[in-house]
């Protein structure tokens, strides 16, 4: 296709100095007048982007301050061949500006394919960090995708990629196998590195150590590094813990979890409602929602069933984020089979996705027999963790409650 652009009969219509604005402005997809200014320096950006659309090389799209400039396919893979020309220094820091301003925009996904593009695996494990839960919950086919063509020696010197990678795939039957593998590898690359990064890096890693254990099987010392974790969160000085506000709801949740498979249901309810706590006042919707599901499910165990079905009706009566209700592929607790819509999880019929634990949980608290399903999976993140199989449809017909 970039034949059908030509790369000299364009310089000898424009000039080698618009030639070389547009090689820079071709490293985004499409971008704005002021992101042109950025990367060039070139205050009539918006001009020019007028003259090629003139000339059918791309065209705007929008109006007003939200146009963006977009070349067409063609034009834009011969202008990305040539602005590898470019000086090193100069390709590297205008791609640096580009993740600068997908990250502004709220491209989580595009500012961490930049960013591995780039080779900056340290960017790009900040940017996973700090964006983990809309990543992982609605762009984890695209970031397994993405960190897949990261060399195995890469990701065990930034065990956070590795986690996420492990993540996703763990969402998925084929990928099972080799998600236990990077979960012991983050695990034990974590444990490396810990002494020898910041005291909010540090954190970190003990969360995602325990975590990773706790996929792996390993359950006492997960909820060993989960109570260093959060002990050395809630005593962080204030700036610090400021620093590590996206990491608390997750921190909670997941240290939760397995004080929940532990059966220490006590400590656990704390934990998690410190979570939904923390994912409301952040806007987080999907993640206080699923930590009052596991909340429920912790009720439930317990023997509480007015704050399970109080927690189920909060469920039940909530606004669901957009796409959450129709697919839901991983979060840092687990993972579930595509297709399914997750809502029925906190509906009168509970989905066969869920444990026993938490269909019983539902169906006591509706006021219907719980069923005889004996799906051993972990799905819906209400209940993540809590198995050790991928959920397998069985040959066997199974009743439906009434």
């Amino acid at each position: 296709m970039a034949e059908l652009f030509d790369y000299r009969a364009a310089e000898a219509a424009v000039g080698s100095e618009t030639l070389g604005f547009m090689a820079r402005t071709a490293l985004p997809e499409s971008l704005t007048a002021e992101l042109a200014v950025s990367l060039t320096g070139r205050d009539n950006a918006a001009a020019l982007f007028d003259r090629f659309e003139e000339r059918g090389w791309g065209m705007w799209s929008g109006s007003g301050s939200r146009a963006r400039f977009r070349y067409g396919s063609a034009i834009r893979a011969a202008l990305l061949e040539a602005a590898r020309h470019l000086d090193p220094r100069e390709l590297d820091a205008a791609r640096r500006t580009v993740i600068d301003h997908l990250l502004a925009a709220g491209n989580i996904i595009g500012a961490l394919r930049g960013a591995v593009e780039i080779g900056d695996l340290g960017l790009a494990s900040a940017i996973a960090q700090r964006h983990h839960s809309s990543l992982l919950a609605s762009e984890a086919p695209a970031v397994a995708a993405l960190l897949e063509s990261v060399p195995l020696v890469s990701l065990r010197r930034h065990p956070v990629l590795a986690m996420a990678l492990a993540l996703c795939l763990n969402a998925t039957a084929a990928g099972t196998a080799r998600a236990a593998e990077l979960f012991l590898m983050a695990a034990a690359c974590s444990r490396v590195y810990r002494g020898s990064v910041s005291p909010a890096q540090k954190v970190w890693l003990l969360a995602l150590e325990s975590a990773a254990l706790r996929f792996a099987g390993n359950l006492e010392l997960a909820l060993r590094q989960g109570r260093r974790a959060v002990q050395s969160f809630e005593e962080a000085p204030p700036a610090l813990r400021e620093e590590l506000a996206p990491l608390e709801p997750t921190l909670y949740t997941q240290v939760g979890i397995a004080h929940l498979i532990d059966g220490s249901h006590g400590r656990a309810r704390e934990l998690l409602a410190r979570a939904a706590q923390a994912s409301r006042r952040a806007g987080l919707t999907a993640g206080e929602f699923h930590a009052t599901a596991l909340l429920a499910m912790c009720h439930a165990r317990a023997g509480r069933m007015k704050d399970c079905r109080e927690a189920l009706d909060r469920l039940s009566s909530g606004s669901w984020p957009p796409g959450l209700e129709r697919e839901y592929w991983a979060t840092p607790t687990g993972s579930r089979r595509p297709g399914r819509p997750l809502q029925g999880a906190v509906t009168r019929r509970p989905p066969r996705t869920w444990p026993r634990s938490a269909r019983r949980c539902a169906s006591r608290s509706s006021g219907r027999r719980s069923s005889s399903w004996t799906s051993t999976s972990a799905c819906w993140p209400g209940a993540s963790g809590l198995g050790s199989r991928p959920w397998k449809p069985s040959s066997r017909r199974r009743p439906r409650p009434r």
